[in-house]
């Protein structure tokens, strides 16, 4: 009879489950909205102090040129004018150290 004992274990456990969700108990009353205060950022006059050894690096955007594409023949001999404009990357992009840092540098 160990199947029966499961069965009636299952049988139980799905009618207290069922009780306990048809209660009677009201829900409780939402909460109001209220709104976090803005955090407060302060921005001073000076930079703060850089510790001696630290070097601080600036992106440098890359340099790129713009070139209107000619017109042409293609491989099967038609003319053709495309219709966009290549871009030609002349240098790429590089961290290197901001000049403010360079120039109180130690050497």
């Amino acid at each position: 009879m160990p199947g029966t004992h499961k069965s009636l274990t299952i049988f139980f456990t799905a009618i207290m489950l069922f009780s306990i969700g048809c209660s009677s108990n009201e829900l409780p009353e939402p909460r109001e909205y209220v709104e976090a205060p803005p955090a407060k950022v302060s921005v001073g006059s000076k930079p703060a102090e850089v510790p001696p050894g630290v070097v601080r690096y600036c992106w440098e955007e890359p340099i790129v040129a713009f070139e209107q594409n000619g017109p042409g023949v293609d491989q099967e001999g038609n003319w053709y004018h495309p219709s966009y404009i290549a871009v030609r990357q002349v240098r790429s992009g590089k961290w290197r150290p901001c000049e403010a840092e360079i120039e109180r540098e130690v050497r």
